[in-house]
């Protein structure tokens, strides 16, 4: 049961960090729009929208807003999506915003006999766990260690505590707590063009069949044995270069400082020049640019391999693959499958007869 509660825990906090092209994901509300089906700060599961129908609850992405929007499917046209939120009085497109294209919606939100699968006050919850995430990742990795559940310390005289219960759970937690921190560390910017004929200087409007050039500047913290890598769609990079930011002086000269700021965390400037590919017509023209971190612990081309998989592949795998070396010497040096300190004998019943 403690397996399957943590395997639990582990998909529900890899789907809170898969990104809108993950073809599951679990989100939440950050307005009243769609109340009282789902509420501000309510969680839900999104699906993959293989064919949506009106009546469905499905998230999009808006250039407009340059945002995704959650709303309901109020009516399907060939030429798109009439959508509204429950609670407006009126629809998005009445509003003055286009219809939803097919290839916008990012999925559906996972129903239960017309019902909404909703996962209540999760916003509220992230945010005190982004707010005060350091105490979490404290608490998580210490509770196998001097926590554990009632029933262990119940029946701790008919099952001792072996090195195995303790390092399953922190390696578990701590792949966890490395994703999440890596998945932090990543920059990502989206940015929708309007593609006009004539010529224009506007910094939000492309011509057709002119490229652009455009320079962008990434402020990075992190360690020394990370990897970087950069992606982008709808352009191209033709010029990186990094700037190492000095650090503060301590003022200490002591050996041990010398190696903190060798291996600590590092500032780093990354300024990336990048072209807009020329687009063919008028309309629209969206590019994406990322910038993302993770452990050096594989071989460049491996993290470039399973980056082009997907960035959160790349980032449990290089967690997983830093943790490697900790439970190999913890292997050597402690038996996992040994008790950590021998079981209290009972009294058999000729021993209790022999008591004065």
């Amino acid at each position: 049961m403690r397996t399957l509660i943590t395997a639990i825990l582990v998909l529900f906090v890899l789907a809170l960090l898969a990104p809108p092209v993950a073809p599951v994901q679990i989100s939440y509300v950050v307005s009243d729009s769609m109340e009282p089906t789902i509420s501000t700060g309510d969680g839900y599961v999104l699906v993959p929208a293989n064919d949506v129908r009106a009546g469905d609850i499905i998230t999009y992405y808006s250039a407009e807003r340059d945002a995704f929007v959650t709303h309901r499917a109020v009516r399907v046209t060939r030429a798109g999506i009439v959508t509204k939120g429950d609670a407006n009085p009126s629809t998005d497109q009445a509003a003055g915003y286009p219809l939803v294209q097919p290839g916008e919606v990012t999925g559906t939100v996972l129903t239960v006999r017309s019902t909404p699968l909703l996962i209540p006050h999760l916003g509220d919850a992230l945010g005190l766990i982004e707010q005060y995430w350091y105490a979490v990742i404290g608490a998580g990795l210490l509770y196998p260690v001097v926590g554990g559940d009632g029933s262990r310390r119940t029946n701790r005289r008919e099952a001792p505590l072996r090195g195995l219960d303790i390092i399953v759970p922190v390696v578990l937690l701590a792949i966890v707590a490395g994703s999440v921190l890596v998945t932090m560390g990543a920059v990502e910017d989206t940015q929708t063009y309007a593609v006009v004929d004539g010529g224009t200087v506007d910094a939000t409007t492309l011509t057709v069949g002119e490229p652009r050039t455009e320079t962008r500047t990434v402020r990075l913290v992190h360690s020394p044995l990370t990897y970087v890598v950069t992606e982008t769609t709808g352009m191209r990079v033709t010029d990186e270069r990094r700037i190492d930011v000095p650090a503060a002086s301590s003022g200490s000269t002591s050996a041990t400082a010398a190696w903190l700021a060798a291996v600590g965390p590092k500032t780093t400037v990354h300024e990336v020049t990048t072209t807009i590919l020329p687009p063919d017509d008028t309309g629209s023209h969206r590019t994406t640019f990322g910038v993302y971190t993770y452990p050096a612990t594989l071989p460049t081309g491996v993290i470039d391999t399973l980056h082009g998989l997907h960035p959160l592949v790349a980032t449990v795998v290089t967690t997983t693959a830093g943790l490697v070396p900790a439970v190999f010497v913890y292997g050597l040096l402690v038996d996992p499958l040994l008790p950590l300190r021998p079981s209290p004998r009972r009294p058999t019943h000729s021993q209790r007869g022999r008591e004065p």
